[in-house]
């Protein structure tokens, strides 16, 4: 389905019954990536599975910008008149959701987010060091916005409200050091580190995780 969001045409899909959950997929992908996962949760909860501009079928603009996605996700749910939803984030999506909840603290009741960092300098010095090669080779407008965003403050975790579930691997792209300071910094929240997991794995292989999130949500 696709649904008229500021200036680009939103594809999503709606799968379920239940609680809203809106599911925020990561760099360069699409909702698909969710689609196990939603299948082991789509008889508890009304699934969103939603493609971000300039990802899957959503419209391809100019504009790679996680302030600018985040205004999307809230016009989303605003325009669906979805009632004190979760958001669950993983990655870029997580971002998103960060910055969603400390933007909008009325808006959400739970957030989920995964391998999501509050600024570049969160992510593995290797890691971060391969995306400044990549940019300079080709001057890719994804990579370019990981290396120059997000730049989340502190005091924008502080003002997030609601109970949040901070997930990363224990090898993940991002430091373990930065997942366990965004979790100090969200007042109600806890923090699952997955054993022997990376960034995506846990999330591809889903498992593990629909249980973690259905526990969360109980």
């Amino acid at each position: 389905m696709f649904v008229k969001i500021n200036d680009i045409e939103m594809y999503y899909e709606k799968r379920g019954t239940g609680t809203p959950v809106v599911m925020l997929h990561g760099n360069r992908e699409d909702h698909t990536i969710f689609l196990p996962l939603a299948r082991k949760l789509e008889a508890y909860y009304t699934l969103y599975l939603v493609d971000a501009r300039n990802h899957g079928k959503t419209t391809k603009t100019g504009v790679y910008d996680y302030q600018q996605m985040t205004r999307d996700i809230h016009a989303f749910i605003m325009q669906l008149k979805l009632s004190k939803p979760v958001v669950f984030g993983f990655s870029d999506g997580g971002i998103v959701g960060l910055m969603l909840a400390s933007r909008h603290p009325n808006l959400l009741s739970k957030l989920i987010v995964a391998g999501a960092n509050l600024h570049p300098g969160g992510l593995d010095k290797k890691v971060l060091k391969t995306y400044k090669e990549q940019y300079k080779a080709n001057l890719d407008p994804y990579v370019g916005m990981m290396l120059k965003q997000p730049r989340i403050r502190a005091c924008a975790l502080r003002c997030i409200p609601v109970p949040t579930l901070v997930i990363a691997g224990e090898h993940d792209v991002v430091k373990q050091t930065h997942t366990l300071k965004i979790h100090r910094l969200i007042r109600d929240s806890q923090c699952l580190i997955m054993p022997d997991r990376h960034h995506d794995d846990y999330v591809v292989n889903s498992d593990e995780l629909a249980p973690v999130i259905s526990n969360f949500l109980e």
